[in-house]
Order: structure tokens, then C-alpha cells, then sequence
């Protein structure tokens, strides 16, 4: 029976000691505001732009031809920063972060389906003058690349 005590009373001290330790986690590691991270993350290249009532943070470098590169799951922008440093003396190289993504910020519809990165991808596209252009992506980029040239072949 003493053990039995023994045992309870560990699982106990250690329940108690977890659950304290994730509600200090939780507020230390709070979320930063969106004014913070701009003023520590933002470059001279940077852009925003709102397209659907989403801040989009975008950068558009380079004269010539248009690429657009889009980034992978939990990436952002700035994945694509050797691939834009060998391309923009030839091209017009635009690169956009994904919602909640990067300096880019949350979907006030809460919509973060495929079909909702579309249309804010389309909408995007439209606003920064690209008419025929060139399109890569990776992870959600690529299934993103994949879908807009499926639905607009005449753009790529």
C-alpha cells in the first residue's frame, strides 16, 4: 500500500510539474506582434499588399520576363533568396509568402484550404501586373504552381 502511495503521489508531482511547465512555455513563447517581427524580419525589397482582406508581404526584384516562385509548407519567402540572386539581372522574379506564413498574416475568413490559396494566388498575380510568366513552387508552392497552370495554361 505504501508504494502504491509512492506512485501516486510521483505521478502527481509530475502531472502538476508538466502542466506548469507548458503554461510557462505558453507565456514565454507568446505570440510576437506583427509589428515586431516586420521591424526585425522585413528587408528593402519588402512589399504588402492586401488582396482579399489578407496583408500579403511580398518581394518583386529584377526587370525582364516574370517568375513567380512560391514557397513550401512552414517556408517563406526568403527560401527562394539563392534562386533569385542567380535570376533577377534577366528576370522580373516576384515571390509572395503564403498566408500565416512568413510576414504574411492570418486569412481573416480562417479558410486555409488549397482552394482559398488559389483564389489569394490568382488575386495576387492579377494585382502585380503579370500577364505571361513562368511559375515554380515547392511542397504547397508546386501543388499551388500545378493547379493555377492547370486552370490558366495560357498564362504560363
Amino acid at each position: 500500500m505504501k508504494t502504491l502511495r509512492i506512485i501516486a503521489y510521483a505521478f502527481a508531482t509530475f502531472f502538476i510539474a508538466t502542466i506548469v511547465g507548458i503554461l510557462i512555455a505558453l507565456w514565454v513563447y507568446r505570440d510576437i506582434p506583427a509589428e515586431e517581427l516586420e521591424a526585425k524580419y522585413a528587408s528593402p525589397e519588402s512589399r504588402f499588399m492586401n488582396v482579399d482582406g489578407v496583408r500579403i508581404h511580398y518581394r518583386d526584384e529584377g526587370e525582364g520576363p516574370g517568375v513567380l516562385l512560391l514557397h513550401a509548407n512552414f517556408g517563406n519567402l526568403i527560401g527562394w533568396d539563392p534562386w533569385v540572386e542567380a535570376l533577377k539581372d534577366s528576370y522580373r522574379v516576384v515571390r509572395m509568402d503564403f498566408t500565416s506564413h512568413g510576414l504574411t498574416g492570418p486569412d481573416p475568413t480562417d479558410d486555409y484550404t488549397l482552394e482559398r490559396t488559389l483564389a489569394l494566388t490568382e488575386k495576387f498575380i492579377d494585382a502585380v501586373g503579370f500577364d505571361r510568366f513562368s511559375i515554380g513552387g515547392t511542397s504547397i508552392g508546386g501543388t499551388i504552381a500545378i493547379r493555377y497552370t492547370a486552370k490558366h495554361p495560357e498564362r504560363i
